[in-house]
């Protein structure tokens, strides 16, 4: 739980800080606010995803609807709150099949197929969903700078140590009251729906007494079900739960079950059991000493297997020249000899009597505990008709390695797009004359038509100029209304359309304090606030950007109409002679 709730409560609470600054002081409206919007996205998103895919599929948590229902609300929440910075409600969408991933995630400890099929199902449901609101939001929404901060945050959480983050995450999180849950004891392999099978078929070449519970059903649901049929009337009651991570299974039982299994079924499963004890079996003794004492029976147990059904004989000599090497380390020197004498005989029937790992071994013959320095293991090298033990790809590597292909591909669509918007945005003549007020209106839109019959900006002054202005820029330009005695040349019109020189667009970038209140006759009491604008002026013949600036208009009168709400602060006449003058005079 911690491992999920973590990161989830951090970036959770991050974006939800995020949402609030940005909305009382309009920082996503501008570029770089975009940009940290996108990026908080991506990242909280890639974050969330590798946090609940690295849960245990089946280590030592037990299913518990309390604990499942609350990763998921974790999940969820977290989602929700970086949906809502940058997308506002179609992002927050993307909170339910994320919440029912960190739920299903949660759940997949019940090793079931239909828990492991629903969360592969709502991880996928995940990326499509923020894969679609990124796409839509950047084709139809024209923001840009907000895909590219997306995409910039989802590569972020593939190249950094998210491993470390989480577990960094967790640590430093630990005394919020919600990680006071406490973790359950290990699945009870009695839920195995569709497995217990191949766990009996793996554990019938193990020793008999505690074995590795996580083990079992790791092996168990990374086996194709169906595999071990002939076991069916005897798994329900073979395991018998010795310990918080340990099973017994009685001695026949095991025989029983081994005369029920083919010839082929029986080398298949013997050299599975041997990789995988092989691939778990730690190289440094010091490092985990009690994971070595718990394996080395099981791993001479398999490797006796082995030899005798000729399954993989090249592993089994590997794993016994390993233990044989732990035993010389715990002073078991009569032990080890009997694993290397084994070792021995498999190698020699897989490398060749002469060969470098059968070599080895016998030099490992001669080792006594005291000089346990000088025991060597064997070679990696692949024997001959076998296949190296290894331990299968993490699965947060496997996901990591599944959101690069989608990321690689989005960026390349991503780049086609950039490049096409690029040309589509470039300024283009425009197909009619010169008519209206309205047509000056295109010097303001994204793509932006200029007007080569118009007349040439050259000093002297005054210059003919038209403002439109808009809200934000996610709404459209409208003609800005001056109020007061206006100079012919700061209002366009009809008959003066022609001679304009020069179009100025108006956009609100951001919202301050209060700076009024208005007391409405028979109405609601008005607050007036602080707001900055962006002016950009535009030749209206070649579409040239003339010159650029910002006004921040801190005082304002009351409005004369009646209004409802907050109302922001206007530019007046005044302010944009100070402002953009020198380009108009």
């Amino acid at each position: 739980m911690p491992v999920v709730a973590a990161p989830a409560a951090v970036v959770g609470s991050a974006a939800l800080a995020w949402y609030l600054v940005a909305y009382f002081s309009s920082l996503d409206s501008t570029r770089a606010g975009e940009m940290v919007a996108g990026f908080l996205f991506g990242l909280g998103a890639g974050v969330m995803l590798t946090a609940a895919h690295r849960l245990p599929v089946a280590a030592v948590i037990a299913p518990r609807w309390r604990r499942s229902v609350l990763t998921g609300a974790f999940c969820a929440a977290a989602v929700l709150a970086v949906g809502l910075v940058v997308f506002g409600l179609p992002g927050a969408l993307a909170a339910i099949p994320a919440g029912l991933t960190g739920l299903f995630a949660s759940r997949r400890t019940v090793v079931s197929r239909g828990s492991w099929q629903r969360y592969r199902l709502s991880l996928a449901l995940t990326i499509v969903v923020i894969l679609a609101i990124v796409a839509f939001r950047f084709a139809l929404g024209h923001r840009e700078i907000t895909g590219i901060g997306v995409l910039t945050g989802w590569l972020a959480t593939l190249v950094l140590p998210v491993p470390v983050m989480l577990a960094w995450l967790t640590r430093i999180t630990q005394p919020l009251p919600a990680f006071g849950l406490r973790p359950a004891q290990t699945q009870n392999l009695h839920s195995l729906s569709g497995y217990q099978e191949e766990a009996l078929a793996f554990c019938i070449f193990l020793a008999p007494g505690d074995i590795p519970r996580s083990l079992v059903i790791r092996v168990a649901m990374d086996t194709k079900p169906g595999r071990a049929t002939s076991l069916n009337t005897l798994a329900a009651q073979a395991f018998q739960e010795s310990g918080p991570d340990s099973l017994n299974i009685d001695p026949l039982t095991q025989r029983l079950a081994y005369h029920r299994l083919a010839q082929s079924q029986r080398r298949e499963w013997s050299a599975k059991a041997v990789r995988e004890i092989a691939a778990f079996f730690p190289e440094n003794y010091t490092e985990n000493p009690a994971w070595c004492e718990r394996l080395a029976p099981h791993a001479l147990a398999a490797g006796a297997h082995a030899y005798e059904l000729d399954a993989d004989r090249g592993a089994a000599a590997l794993l016994l020249n390993q233990v044989a090497g732990y035993l010389l380390f715990t002073d078991r020197a009569t032990e080890a000899a009997d694993a290397l004498h084994l070792a021995l005989a498999c190698a020699a029937e897989a490398f060749g009597t002469a060969s470098e790992q059968a070599n080895i071994i016998r030099a490992n013959l001669a080792v006594s505990p005291a000089a346990i320095e000088s025991f060597r293991l064997l070679s990696v090298a692949t024997p001959r008709g076998s296949r190296r033990a290894r331990e299968p790809m993490p699965e947060h590597r496997i996901l990591a390695l599944g959101l690069s292909i989608v990321v690689l591909i989005a960026a390349v669509l991503v780049g086609g797009l950039l490049g096409r918007e690029a040309y589509l945005s470039r300024p283009q003549p425009a197909d009619h004359p010169l008519q209206t007020v309205a047509d000056l209106q295109e010097l303001c839109a994204d793509r932006q038509r200029f007007y080569p019959d118009a007349p040439e900006y050259a000093p002297p002054g005054p210059h003919q100029i038209q403002l439109f202005a808009r809200e934000s820029i996610s709404d459209s330009f409208s003609a800005e209304r001056l109020s007061g005695q206006v100079p012919e040349h700061w209002r366009a019109t009809a008959a003066t359309v022609s001679r304009t020189q020069l179009t100025g667009c108006v956009t609100r970038t951001r919202t301050g304090p209060k700076i009024a209140t208005c007391q409405q006759p028979n109405g609601p009491e008005l607050l007036v606030h602080q707001a900055t604008y962006e002016v950009e002026v535009y030749s209206v013949r070649t579409a040239a950007l003339v010159g650029s600036t910002v006004i921040t208009i801190t005082s304002a009168p009351c409005p004369a109409a009646a209004q409802a709400g907050r109302v922001f602060a206007q530019p007046s006449l005044a302010d944009y002679r100070e402002a953009i003058g020198e380009f108009v005079e």
